[in-house]
């Protein structure tokens, strides 16, 4: 999975995450993002339910996200206020690895992985908009995760 999308992570408090603790979750999220986008920000609103959905007890999910921003007119500290999930810094070379390898040319855009990179769903903005929280079982589902 490090390889896939790299060491190099922030949380809300712009402090390193350890990448261990997002490699260990059951399903990892690619959510490709910008600041100046009105359907980015308004979709971003709904992933709270999901990623709250997706921690009950134990850390099951985690979104990571991704923003086409320039570091000279926006600051990290803009973009990841208030925000539960992690980020990888908009200076860092892994945003346009990454919009390389998915393909993506329009935002946004929600990517669903198992912890080995096993993409789950491209689909999944459409999914959360549709079936809202709930659609986290059944990713947990799709990788076989049976709650103990």
């Amino acid at each position: 999975m490090e390889e896939i999308i790299g060491r190099k992570f922030i949380n809300c408090k712009n402090e390193e995450v350890d990448p261990q603790e997002v490699y260990n979750c059951k399903i990892i999220c690619l959510f490709f993002t910008a600041s100046w986008c009105t359907p980015c920000e308004i979709f971003s609103k709904e992933l709270f339910e999901i990623y709250n959905e997706g921690n009950q007890g134990e850390r099951l999910l985690e979104i990571i996200q991704i923003n086409y921003e320039k570091p000279e007119t926006t600051s990290m500290k803009q973009i990841i206020v208030d925000k539960p999930w992690i980020f990888i810094p908009i200076n860092d070379s892994k945003i346009e690895e990454l919009t390389k390898r998915y393909s993506v040319e329009t935002i946004p855009v929600f990517i669903v992985m198992d912890q080995n990179g096993k993409i789950i769903s491209e689909t999944a903005r459409t999914e959360i908009v549709n079936e809202g929280p709930k659609i986290v079982d059944k990713w947990l589902d799709a990788i076989g995760f049976k709650y103990e």
